[in-house]
């Protein structure tokens, strides 16, 4: 963005004000300048129009700042927009093939709500220059129902600048049906405006050779199509585009709409980091800020970055505490502060310093008091259970749990609650069995999870299930990601040890070597290394007696 601001500062030192049109037309540059900024070009195109230089192009730079930011030089809105008008019409006198003259009387009568002048005038100029997002408005103020008719609607795909897509997406995405509600015709309409945007931008963007392009209304392009990706379930689509957004531009809602898509992607540590720059880079509102802190601790927690969580907590803490009395208690808010509540609990386990008073049952109590329906409440019930070492409870809540959950076909509570269940079966009530259904109840709904089949290895493992058991550990090590073989090197070296264990009650002692090795590059410790250097004695002892039986 820099580049075309600068191009056009550059352009006004030359005082070439038609260049200066040229780069800023059809941008969001005039929202980005200083008032004082945008008020000198204003006084240097009245000068030139008084002086006649320069012909209509001092007349549509005066004309686009008195649309786009009026408040700058006159506190009379109306009497801006009137005098938008007349620049037009004296810029069309002096060429009356230029469209985007036309235009600019067009809108000024637009946003005078004068429609019929309007309507006149954006003709004329589609005339001369096919402009999509002209013809969206057109078609908006031919129909009292847009969004009814929107099948009906059709464009001149001649238009080649990518910003015309992106407004005409814009228009669009206002239109409603009589119910508030927007229909598919409208969604794949507007999707479409937004994907030829995009491209044109792109092809823009990939010509060095060409003027420097308007790359935060690019970005604001993708953050758009994005949204529509993530409502229409192309979620990686959507992760796609807002990524490729965030090259050219950084915003908080580009940011919240990218985090969203992660989580729905199961991408955690991506989430995680996008929650962590939305902490610390944006003013946040006290509901979101929580719900960011509430994503952040759980990977953080996982990840063994304890600390990390505990200072998070406290400042989600000050931020729930700024809201009225009403706005704690709604639904939302209560289950991301809950949700904080049992990362804090777990932090604290982590470093072995959980007492009673830290578990707040009562709220628990009353959140599900306020909001039976709300199912998570139940199940951060149950986790305070867990926590509180009411194993057998616990255990129970979380049977009612995901009872109700396959009742209301809540997948993402059924999933948690599985998993939750499934680690107290496993760790605390010592039933692997009992566990073992649960997890593999749990790879059903989510079959590309690490931690599943890493916990499908243990329960296998426990057992005393070998082929099984290697059978789950291939199968977490296809899903070990990057960041979890870097970030939770304790999870990825247990893993490699029960391989390698398994290996060795085979008696498949020179296979499980490498195994032992690379689980000791993560974890070394006695019990470990002292199968390790017996594997290497066992399997050297193999070697001497086949070597000998061949002799």
């Amino acid at each position: 963005m820099e580049r075309l601001i600068e191009a056009g500062y550059e352009a006004l030192a030359n005082g070439d004000l038609a260049r200066l049109h040229r780069l800023w037309d059809a941008t969001c540059v005039w929202s980005m300048l200083p008032d004082d900024t945008v008020a000198d070009i204003a006084d240097r195109c009245r000068k030139a129009i008084e002086a006649g230089e320069q012909g209509e192009a001092p007349h549509l730079v005066l004309g686009a700042i008195l649309l786009d930011c009026s408040a700058v030089l006159r506190a009379d809105r109306a009497a801006a927009l009137r005098e938008a008008s007349g620049l037009g019409r004296r810029a069309i006198t002096l060429e009356p093939s230029n469209a985007k003259a036309h235009r600019l009387v067009g809108s000024a009568h637009f946003w005078l709500d004068e429609r019929d002048t309007a309507a006149e005038f954006y003709r004329r100029s589609n005339a001369l220059r096919p402009q999509i997002d002209l013809q969206v408005r057109l078609f908006e103020m031919e129909h009292e129902q847009p969004a009814a008719q929107a099948a009906h609607f059709r464009s001149d795909p001649s238009d080649d600048e990518p910003a015309h897509y992106y407004g005409a997406g814009v228009t669009v995405g206002k239109w409603r049906l009589p119910d508030g509600t927007q229909s598919e015709t409208v969604h794949a309409l507007m999707r479409g405006l937004y994907e030829r945007s995009i491209v044109l931008f792109q092809e823009r963007i990939g010509r060095a050779g060409d003027a420097p392009v308007d790359v935060h209304s690019f970005a604001m392009c993708c953050n758009n199509l994005g949204i529509e990706y993530n409502r229409a379930s192309r979620v990686e689509d959507a992760a796609r585009i807002l990524e490729t957004g965030l090259q050219y531009s950084r915003f908080r809602e580009l940011y919240e709409n990218l985090r969203w898509s992660y989580r729905a992607l199961g991408r955690t540590e991506e989430a995680t980091e996008t929650s962590l720059t939305l902490l610390e880079d944006f003013e946040l509102e006290p509901s979101l800020f929580l719900d960011c802190a509430q994503t952040a601790c759980s990977h953080l927690n996982r990840i063994g970055r304890s600390e990390d969580v505990l200072d998070l907590v406290e400042a989600a803490d000050e931020a729930y505490g700024e809201m009225g009395d009403d706005e704690r208690m709604e639904a939302d808010n209560l289950r991301y502060f809950l949700t904080l509540q049992a990362h804090k609990v777990s932090a604290l386990s982590a470093q072995a310093r959980l007492a009673r008073s830290d578990i707040d049952m009562a709220l628990v109590d009353r959140a599900i008091s306020l909001h039976p329906d709300e199912l998570e409440f139940a199940l951060i019930r149950a986790r305070f259970l867990t926590d509180l070492a009411e194993f057998r409870s616990s255990g129970d809540a979380y049977g009612e749990l995901i009872a109700r959950a396959h009742e209301k076909d809540d997948r993402d509570i059924l999933r948690k609650a599985l998993k939750a269940r499934g680690y107290l079966r496993l760790y605390h009530l010592d039933q692997p069995d009992r566990a073992l259904e649960d997890y593999q109840a749990l790879r059903a709904l989510t079959p590309e999870d690490f931690y599943v089949h890493y916990y499908l290895a243990d329960c296998h493992f426990r057992l005393k299930q070998p082929h099984e058991t290697l059978e789950a550990c291939e199968r977490a090590l296809q899903h070990l990601t990057d960041g979890i073989a870097t970030n939770d090197r304790l999870s990825f070296g247990q893993l490699l040890m029960m391989q390698a264990d398994t290996l060795f009650d085979l008696g498949d002692y020179e296979a499980s070597l490498p195994v032992y090795e690379r689980c000791l590059s993560l974890i070394d410790r006695p019990g470990i290394r002292g199968n390790y250097e017996l594997a290497k004695g066992l399997a050297r002892k193999r070697k001497g007696f086949f070597s000998r039986l061949f002799r």
